[in-house]
Protein backbone atom coordinates (compact mmCIF):
# COMPACT_ATOMS: atom_id res chain seq x y z
CA UNK A 1 0.00 0.00 0.00
CA UNK A 2 1.32 3.41 -0.98
CA UNK A 3 0.08 6.86 -0.01
CA UNK A 4 -1.20 9.03 -2.84
CA UNK A 5 -1.41 12.81 -2.94
CA UNK A 6 -3.25 15.32 -5.10
CA UNK A 7 -3.02 19.06 -5.62
CA UNK A 8 -6.12 19.47 -7.79
CA UNK A 9 -9.22 17.62 -8.99
CA UNK A 10 -11.40 18.36 -12.02
CA UNK A 11 -9.15 21.33 -12.74
CA UNK A 12 -9.78 22.90 -9.32
CA UNK A 13 -6.64 23.61 -7.31
CA UNK A 14 -6.90 22.63 -3.66
CA UNK A 15 -4.74 25.61 -2.77
CA UNK A 16 -7.53 27.92 -3.99
CA UNK A 17 -9.82 27.02 -1.09
CA UNK A 18 -7.84 25.09 1.53
CA UNK A 19 -4.48 24.37 3.07
CA UNK A 20 -3.80 20.81 1.83
CA UNK A 21 -2.71 18.37 4.54
CA UNK A 22 0.00 15.85 3.75
CA UNK A 23 -0.68 13.69 6.80
CA UNK A 24 -4.48 13.69 7.07
CA UNK A 25 -7.19 12.71 4.62
CA UNK A 26 -9.54 15.42 3.41
CA UNK A 27 -12.38 16.06 5.86
CA UNK A 28 -16.03 17.02 5.29
CA UNK A 29 -15.24 20.74 5.36
CA UNK A 30 -12.74 20.25 2.54
CA UNK A 31 -15.34 18.53 0.35
CA UNK A 32 -18.03 21.12 1.11
CA UNK A 33 -15.71 23.89 -0.07
CA UNK A 34 -14.57 21.86 -3.06
CA UNK A 35 -18.07 21.11 -4.31
CA UNK A 36 -19.12 24.74 -4.01
CA UNK A 37 -16.48 25.48 -6.65
CA UNK A 38 -17.24 22.27 -8.56
CA UNK A 39 -20.89 23.13 -9.17
CA UNK A 40 -20.01 26.66 -10.19
CA UNK A 41 -17.63 25.28 -12.81
CA UNK A 42 -19.82 22.42 -14.05
CA UNK A 43 -23.56 22.58 -14.78
CA UNK A 44 -23.96 19.18 -16.46
CA UNK A 45 -22.10 15.98 -17.28
CA UNK A 46 -21.32 17.43 -20.71
CA UNK A 47 -19.21 20.14 -19.11
CA UNK A 48 -16.76 17.55 -17.76
CA UNK A 49 -13.39 17.23 -19.54
CA UNK A 50 -13.70 15.15 -22.71
CA UNK A 51 -10.85 12.80 -21.74
CA UNK A 52 -12.40 12.13 -18.33
CA UNK A 53 -15.78 11.31 -19.89
CA UNK A 54 -14.18 9.02 -22.45
CA UNK A 55 -12.36 7.05 -19.76
CA UNK A 56 -15.56 6.66 -17.72
CA UNK A 57 -17.43 5.56 -20.87
CA UNK A 58 -14.93 2.70 -21.20
CA UNK A 59 -15.79 1.71 -17.62
CA UNK A 60 -19.52 1.92 -18.35
CA UNK A 61 -19.20 -0.34 -21.41
CA UNK A 62 -17.24 -2.96 -19.46
CA UNK A 63 -19.74 -2.94 -16.59
CA UNK A 64 -22.57 -3.39 -19.09
CA UNK A 65 -21.01 -6.67 -20.23
CA UNK A 66 -21.20 -8.00 -16.66
CA UNK A 67 -24.85 -7.19 -15.88
CA UNK A 68 -28.04 -8.86 -17.07
CA UNK A 69 -31.59 -7.96 -18.02
CA UNK A 70 -33.71 -6.79 -15.06
CA UNK A 71 -30.77 -6.68 -12.68
CA UNK A 72 -31.29 -4.71 -9.50
CA UNK A 73 -27.99 -2.92 -8.98
CA UNK A 74 -26.55 -1.35 -5.84
CA UNK A 75 -23.86 1.25 -6.54
CA UNK A 76 -21.74 2.14 -3.52
CA UNK A 77 -19.86 5.42 -3.61
CA UNK A 78 -21.51 6.62 -6.81
CA UNK A 79 -19.70 9.96 -6.79
CA UNK A 80 -21.13 12.34 -9.37
CA UNK A 81 -23.27 9.48 -10.78
CA UNK A 82 -21.79 9.72 -14.29
CA UNK A 83 -21.36 5.94 -14.49
CA UNK A 84 -24.86 5.26 -13.15
CA UNK A 85 -26.36 7.76 -15.56
CA UNK A 86 -24.51 6.20 -18.48
CA UNK A 87 -25.73 2.73 -17.59
CA UNK A 88 -29.36 3.46 -16.88
CA UNK A 89 -30.00 6.03 -19.62
CA UNK A 90 -27.69 4.92 -22.40
CA UNK A 91 -25.59 1.77 -22.53
CA UNK A 92 -27.71 -0.67 -20.50
CA UNK A 93 -31.06 1.11 -20.76
CA UNK A 94 -32.58 -1.69 -22.88
CA UNK A 95 -31.86 -4.19 -20.12
CA UNK A 96 -34.45 -2.54 -17.88
CA UNK A 97 -32.08 -2.40 -14.93
CA UNK A 98 -32.70 -0.48 -11.71
CA UNK A 99 -29.92 1.30 -9.86
CA UNK A 100 -29.80 2.37 -6.22
CA UNK A 101 -26.87 4.73 -5.73
CA UNK A 102 -25.30 5.50 -2.35
CA UNK A 103 -23.26 8.66 -1.87
CA UNK A 104 -22.64 10.96 1.14
CA UNK A 105 -22.75 14.10 -1.02
CA UNK A 106 -26.44 14.88 -1.48
CA UNK A 107 -25.94 16.98 -4.62
CA UNK A 108 -24.36 14.28 -6.77
CA UNK A 109 -27.58 12.89 -8.24
CA UNK A 110 -28.85 16.23 -9.55
CA UNK A 111 -28.19 15.37 -13.23
CA UNK A 112 -29.68 11.85 -13.33
CA UNK A 113 -33.29 11.53 -14.47
CA UNK A 114 -34.79 8.05 -14.73
CA UNK A 115 -37.68 6.33 -12.96
CA UNK A 116 -35.44 3.32 -12.33
CA UNK A 117 -32.82 5.36 -10.48
CA UNK A 118 -32.89 5.77 -6.68
CA UNK A 119 -30.46 7.96 -4.77
CA UNK A 120 -29.66 7.38 -1.10
CA UNK A 121 -27.73 10.07 0.74
CA UNK A 122 -25.53 8.45 3.38
CA UNK A 123 -22.99 5.75 4.05
CA UNK A 124 -23.06 2.04 3.31
CA UNK A 125 -24.30 -0.14 4.95
CA UNK A 126 -26.28 1.93 7.47
CA UNK A 127 -28.30 3.82 4.88
CA UNK A 128 -29.83 0.54 3.63
CA UNK A 129 -31.24 -0.47 7.04
CA UNK A 130 -30.38 -4.12 6.38
CA UNK A 131 -32.32 -4.32 3.08
CA UNK A 132 -30.09 -6.06 0.52
CA UNK A 133 -32.50 -7.07 -2.24
CA UNK A 134 -30.07 -6.62 -5.13
CA UNK A 135 -28.48 -8.79 -7.82
CA UNK A 136 -25.24 -6.88 -8.32
CA UNK A 137 -23.03 -4.56 -6.30
CA UNK A 138 -20.94 -2.02 -8.23
CA UNK A 139 -18.10 -0.26 -6.41
CA UNK A 140 -16.31 2.40 -8.45
CA UNK A 141 -13.07 4.03 -7.41
CA UNK A 142 -13.53 4.24 -3.64
CA UNK A 143 -11.01 1.61 -2.53
CA UNK A 144 -8.31 4.30 -2.31
CA UNK A 145 -9.99 6.05 0.63
CA UNK A 146 -9.42 3.06 2.93
CA UNK A 147 -6.45 1.89 4.95
CA UNK A 148 -5.97 -1.88 4.71
CA UNK A 149 -7.90 -2.43 7.96
CA UNK A 150 -10.76 -0.19 6.79
CA UNK A 151 -10.78 -1.84 3.37
CA UNK A 152 -11.09 -5.29 4.93
CA UNK A 153 -13.94 -4.09 7.18
CA UNK A 154 -15.67 -2.69 4.10
CA UNK A 155 -15.24 -5.97 2.20
CA UNK A 156 -16.64 -7.93 5.14
CA UNK A 157 -19.69 -5.63 5.18
CA UNK A 158 -20.14 -6.40 1.47
CA UNK A 159 -19.84 -10.09 2.26
CA UNK A 160 -22.68 -9.82 4.78
CA UNK A 161 -25.11 -8.51 2.15
CA UNK A 162 -25.08 -11.97 0.50
CA UNK A 163 -25.39 -10.27 -2.90
CA UNK A 164 -23.77 -12.80 -5.22
CA UNK A 165 -22.11 -10.64 -7.90
CA UNK A 166 -19.68 -7.88 -6.97
CA UNK A 167 -17.98 -5.63 -9.51
CA UNK A 168 -15.06 -3.48 -8.39
CA UNK A 169 -14.87 -1.11 -11.35
CA UNK A 170 -12.39 1.65 -12.16
CA UNK A 171 -9.67 0.61 -9.70
CA UNK A 172 -6.34 2.42 -9.99
CA UNK A 173 -3.42 0.01 -9.52
CA UNK A 174 -0.03 1.00 -8.12
CA UNK A 175 2.75 1.42 -10.63
CA UNK A 176 5.57 -0.58 -9.07
CA UNK A 177 8.15 0.05 -11.75
CA UNK A 178 11.63 1.06 -10.59
CA UNK A 179 11.25 4.57 -12.02
CA UNK A 180 7.82 5.10 -10.41
CA UNK A 181 9.00 4.01 -6.96
CA UNK A 182 12.17 6.12 -7.25
CA UNK A 183 10.14 9.18 -8.25
CA UNK A 184 7.74 8.63 -5.35
CA UNK A 185 10.54 8.31 -2.80
CA UNK A 186 12.25 11.40 -4.17
CA UNK A 187 9.07 13.47 -3.68
CA UNK A 188 8.75 12.22 -0.10
CA UNK A 189 12.40 13.00 0.59
CA UNK A 190 12.25 16.55 -0.78
CA UNK A 191 8.95 17.24 0.98
CA UNK A 192 10.60 16.47 4.31
CA UNK A 193 13.27 19.04 3.47
CA UNK A 194 10.57 21.59 2.71
CA UNK A 195 11.57 21.73 -0.95
CA UNK A 196 8.47 20.10 -2.44
CA UNK A 197 4.75 20.22 -1.68
CA UNK A 198 3.08 16.82 -1.88
CA UNK A 199 -0.41 18.27 -1.75
CA UNK A 200 -3.43 16.75 -0.04
CA UNK A 201 -3.21 13.19 1.26
CA UNK A 202 -5.80 11.63 -1.05
CA UNK A 203 -5.72 8.00 -0.05
CA UNK A 204 -3.86 4.76 -0.72
CA UNK A 205 -3.02 2.73 -3.81
CA UNK A 206 -2.39 -1.00 -4.04
CA UNK A 207 -1.14 -3.47 -6.58
CA UNK A 208 -3.29 -6.35 -7.82
CA UNK A 209 -1.84 -8.86 -5.35
CA UNK A 210 -2.70 -6.60 -2.41
CA UNK A 211 -6.32 -6.29 -3.55
CA UNK A 212 -6.63 -10.04 -4.11
CA UNK A 213 -5.14 -10.75 -0.67
CA UNK A 214 -7.79 -8.60 1.00
CA UNK A 215 -10.56 -10.14 -1.11
CA UNK A 216 -9.42 -13.57 0.04
CA UNK A 217 -9.34 -12.49 3.70
CA UNK A 218 -12.97 -11.39 3.33
CA UNK A 219 -13.81 -14.76 1.71
CA UNK A 220 -14.78 -13.17 -1.60
CA UNK A 221 -13.81 -15.26 -4.62
CA UNK A 222 -12.07 -13.51 -7.53
CA UNK A 223 -13.62 -14.72 -10.79
CA UNK A 224 -12.04 -12.32 -13.27
CA UNK A 225 -9.55 -9.46 -13.41
CA UNK A 226 -9.52 -7.09 -16.35
CA UNK A 227 -8.27 -3.74 -17.52
CA UNK A 228 -10.35 -0.94 -19.01
CA UNK A 229 -9.11 0.93 -22.07
CA UNK A 230 -8.69 3.89 -19.71
CA UNK A 231 -5.92 1.98 -17.93
CA UNK A 232 -7.73 1.34 -14.66
CA UNK A 233 -8.71 -2.19 -13.62
CA UNK A 234 -11.83 -4.11 -12.68
CA UNK A 235 -12.43 -7.17 -10.49
CA UNK A 236 -15.41 -9.49 -10.74
CA UNK A 237 -16.05 -11.22 -7.41
CA UNK A 238 -18.35 -13.97 -6.27
CA UNK A 239 -19.84 -13.72 -2.78
CA UNK A 240 -19.51 -17.38 -1.83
Amino acid sequence: MRKIYQKEWFGISFYDFSCPKENDLADSEFYIKFYRLFYKKYQSFYDFPVGWRQNKDYVINDINEKISVNDKILSIGSGNCYIENGLINNVASKKNITITAIEPNIFHHRWVFNKNFIFLNGFFPNVLNGKYDYDVVIISNIDYIFTDAEYLDFLISIKKTKISKIIFADVEISNNSFYSILKYKAKIFFSKLGLYRLGQLWGFSRDISEHVHLFNLANLKVLEIGRHKSGSYWFLLDNL
